[in-house]
């Protein structure tokens, strides 16, 4: 099925190349849903970003108009969109003032976030670089390979404690008994659990086993228990890949993360694709310093630093920046804001709350960012009214 998908998302009738798009939205969320099945027709035709295929989330809602679709999340106050609009180069920035006022007849504020292009031809839209995400031409990875010993001398590691990887069929994870599937989801879950923030929505809510048709999946094997995955999403009009999602044991050996990001690179370049993506790292690049101080006061949350620091040691051939697209009238705060509130499943307080109750050891530092956050909303929402 994979293959056929492959196949499938060059043609230019997006009827036909929505077909399997489709299925991995019956084997996800919502199969009777008009509205996400005619989205994956412009996944299919039209996705060129990185995020575009997580679009498809049973999160998403979609806006279709001036020839373009938009998948978005409502906070209640705000459309949050999951990057670019799904619409022809040329027509980008036309459908995205559309939606922005398809939006403020709602009474919604409206942001794109992680667009991978800053909509520099419309004088009514800003942005703000809010990270990079790391990418790599598969057909170079063996020329990155001899480049870089310490990445040689990962896989050897991995490989040296029987760490082996084999790629998954759709069938070994669509169906919720099978084996194989339960085991990736005792890692996913343990890997969730590892985390300082509690699971988030938006576009990285973990839905690993929607779409499955679609998706790729690999497995880390050692002593035949399955200690790690990758799942990588397609990037259908540049017949690309963003790898989603890592897990792994804690147990794991050094390397193994490494040795599935290999299997990955070696598969897709056997089939001509010249794009893969780890997705954002947030805060880096050329992001705006109030950010990057924001994102350091509680570094036992998210160590964004570690995250670029991971995905730079696997030698990319570019950074590329990502950015927060919002109408020129709301100030980038505020966008972020409403960003923000996407992810926290639309209310940062029992975000914050949620995040409390997982580290009860640091609940008065937990307190004080929460209010600190909370009077940043209280001035923001001063300011808008």
């Amino acid at each position: 099925m994979a293959s056929e998908y492959t196949a499938a998302i060059g043609t230019e009738n997006p009827a036909t190349a929505g077909v399997y798009l489709l299925s991995w939205d019956d084997a996800g969320s919502g199969a009777n849903d008009a509205s996400r099945h005619r989205a994956a027709s412009y996944v299919a035709r039209f996705g060129h970003e990185g995020m575009s295929c997580l679009s498809l989330n049973s999160e998403s809602v979609y806006w279709f108009g001036a020839g373009g679709c938009v998948a978005y999340v409502d906070t209640g106050a705000s459309w949050v969109a999951a990057g670019a609009p799904l619409c022809a180069t040329g027509d980008t920035e036309a459908v995205a003032t559309a939606f922005v006022k398809a939006a403020a007849t709602r009474d919604r504020r409206a942001a794109f976030f992680a667009a991978e292009q800053a909509f520099d031809h419309d004088p009514s839209l800003d942005a703000v670089c809010i990270g990079q995400q790391p990418t790599w031409d598969p057909q170079r990875w063996p020329s990155t390979l001899s480049s870089s010993r310490s990445l040689r001398e990962q896989l050897r590691r991995a490989r040296a404690k029987g760490v082996s990887v084999r790629p998954l069929e759709a069938a070994e994870v669509s169906a919720p008994a099978s084996p194989t599937r339960v085991a990736v989801e005792r890692i996913v879950k343990t890997w969730l659990e590892t985390k300082g923030l509690p699971p988030m929505g938006f576009l990285v809510d973990p839905e690993p086993f929607a779409l499955s048709e679609a998706r790729r999946y690999f497995v880390a094997e050692r002593e035949g228990a399955i200690v790690a995955c990758l799942i990588a999403s397609p990037v259908p009009a540049r017949r690309g890949w963003l790898v989603d999602m890592t897990a792994r044991m804690t147990d794991a050996p050094n390397g193994t993360t490494e040795l599935l990001v290999d299997a990955l690179m070696r598969t897709v370049s056997t089939e001509g694709s010249h794009w893969v993506s780890l997705g954002l790292a947030p805060l880096s690049g050329p992001v705006p310093e109030w950010m990057k101080r924001i994102g350091s006061l509680a570094p036992w949350l998210f160590d964004f630093e570690g995250l670029r620091a991971f995905k730079a040691r696997l030698r990319p051939q570019a950074w590329e920046s990502m950015y927060l697209v919002h109408p020129k009238h709301t100030p980038t705060a505020v966008a972020l804001m409403d960003a923000l509130t996407a992810f926290a499943h639309g209310s940062l307080l029992r975000f914050g709350l949620q995040t409390a109750r997982r580290h009860p050891q640091k609940i008065a530092w937990t307190a004080a960012v929460l209010t600190g956050v909370a009077s940043v909303a209280i001035a923001i929402a001063t300011y808008v009214a």
